[in-house]
């Protein structure tokens, strides 16, 4: 059923954006894309197992759906989702550009998508800096002017007292809130998340709400740009792939995409007894971990290409 829903694109959900109501929207479908397109890595797999390319493409076709379907909320949370959702859809990428079925002419395809993706990769961004400075700005207005809230379609409406009308009982009060709501818009005067100044060590009057209300933003903007480091190292490695089934084989010099944690260029290795040649970011952590990611703290982003000689 999922599969067929996402078989095409999906019209436009119903989702109040007035002001009071932002803080209040329900996406409860967030979890299910993602198990929905972890399912769909495996159905890959096991295309490519049984040497099905229709219904591997098919696939990768439905997550773009889902991709194009979250990228319409521009709030951190559906952004977060969207990147690892997006993610997932990359592997399948790889797993599919190393099974050998793909033509030049789908291998361009696949190239030019990516490229489109990383032009508009910056306005992306500051797309969800404004929806998330947005969502923010509507929680202090509805602490000011209170609000009808209704959680469920079970629950009867509760209501959010106003702290306007009693401004007078505690003027010093108001006025630290006030600065508290200045602050908070002035954090997103940003175009990037990590550009945030962030404010947990800032213990100050003019602070105090604002911390509260914060999430760690320039942590969320290292996960923004881990997605762009997955799309330059997929895109050299599918503009390898390409070479190789236009010539023959890989380009003497490997041409690699700088890497947005350390400032220089991506790490790679040839590995002859595998056939394959790695490129990876160093991520987060900013040290190099030899192209290993694992739970123990390495995290370097890491995609192979197959077809390197022996």
């Amino acid at each position: 059923q999922w599969q067929q829903m996402f078989s095409q694109e999906l019209p436009v959900l119903k989702r109040d954006y007035s002001t009071g109501k932002l803080s209040f929207l329900r996406m409860p479908e967030f979890v299910l894309l993602r198990d929905f397109c972890r399912l769909e890595l495996i159905q890959i797999r096991l295309a490519i197992l049984h040497k099905n390319k229709k219904q591997a493409m098919a696939s990768i076709e439905r997550m773009n759906y889902v991709y194009q379907y979250l990228s319409r909320d521009k709030i951190l949370i559906s952004g977060l989702v969207l990147i690892a959702i997006e993610k997932i859809r990359l592997a399948g990428v790889e797993q599919l550009l190393n099974s050998g079925f793909l033509t030049a002419e789908e291998l361009f395809k696949f190239k030019a998508d990516i490229e489109n993706r990383l032009a508009d990769f910056p306005e992306f961004h500051r797309q969800y800096i404004h929806g998330e400075g947005t969502f923010t700005t509507d929680v202090t207005q509805m602490i000011a002017h209170g609000q009808n809230v209704k959680l469920s379609d079970d629950d009867p409406d509760s209501f959010i007292p106003a702290m306007y009308p009693y401004r007078w009982l505690a003027p010093a009060v108001w006025y630290t809130m006030t600065r508290n709501r200045e602050t908070l818009i002035k954090v997103y005067k940003v175009n990037d998340f990590t550009e945030v100044n962030d404010l947990h060590d800032q213990f100050a009057a003019h602070t105090i709400l604002a911390r509260m209300l914060l999430p760690s933003l320039p942590s969320a903007g290292k996960r923004f740009h881990e997605l762009e480091m997955a799309y330059r190292i997929i895109k050299t490695i599918l503009e390898l792939k390409y070479s190789q089934l236009q010539n023959g084989k890989f380009p003497e010099k490997i041409d690699l995409p700088v890497d947005w944690f350390s400032k220089q260029k991506c790490h790679y290795v040839i590995d002859r007894k595998k056939g394959t040649i790695k490129i990876w970011s160093v991520g987060r952590n900013l040290k190099n971990d030899e192209g290993v990611s694992d739970k123990s703290g390495k995290d370097d982003i890491i995609y192979s290409v197959a077809g390197a000689e022996k």
